[in-house]
């Protein structure tokens, strides 16, 4: 049984998805479905807290991997009511609660002060003094090159 697009009389996903972001989203809503609505029936109002809560789910899904790979583009996770032309935005609860520390190590958040770009390259805030670098050897001066122990070669069979 496919519950994923039982949704699609009541609610539209925003357009800015992509084909991925959806597929997701319609998986997870089809397996909530199954879990809490084993029939498949369902008002409008039952299905809405499912949908936040897959649409969520992918949310963060993608705020991670917006975190490991900076190119990646912010995408507008929201739905609409049919018949409604306004949006419904989806957050995380810890994105509005601790919007600071949710939005770490991003260039710059959304809504957030100029104050708090993220330096990539040491990953320090700015104003923090330097660390050391904790691969580099303090007694070996700079410049030198470390030499490179040779690996122990296979006997090649007769």
């Amino acid at each position: 049984m496919d519950y994923a697009s039982k949704y699609e009389k009541y609610f539209a996903l925003s357009p800015t998805l992509s084909t991925r972001d959806k597929d997701g989203v319609r998986k997870t809503f089809s397996g909530l479905m199954k879990l809490i609505y084993p029939s498949g029936e369902a008002t409008m109002e039952e299905m809405e807290p499912l949908l936040r809560c897959a649409i969520e789910g992918r949310k963060r899904v993608k705020d991670q991997l917006c975190r490991i790979d900076s190119t990646m583009a912010e995408v507008d996770f929201s739905y609409m009511r049919v018949g409604s032309p306004d949006p419904i935005a989806v957050h995380a609860v810890e994105e509005d609660d601790y919007p600071d520390l949710y939005w770490r190590g991003r260039s710059v958040p959304p809504g957030a002060p100029e104050t708090m770009r993220f330096r990539k390259r040491r990953r320090q805030w700015p104003g923090q003094p330097l660390r050391p670098n904790p691969k580099r050897n303090p007694q070996r001066p700079p410049g030198t090159a470390v030499r490179a122990i040779p690996s122990k070669r296979r006997r090649q069979p007769n």
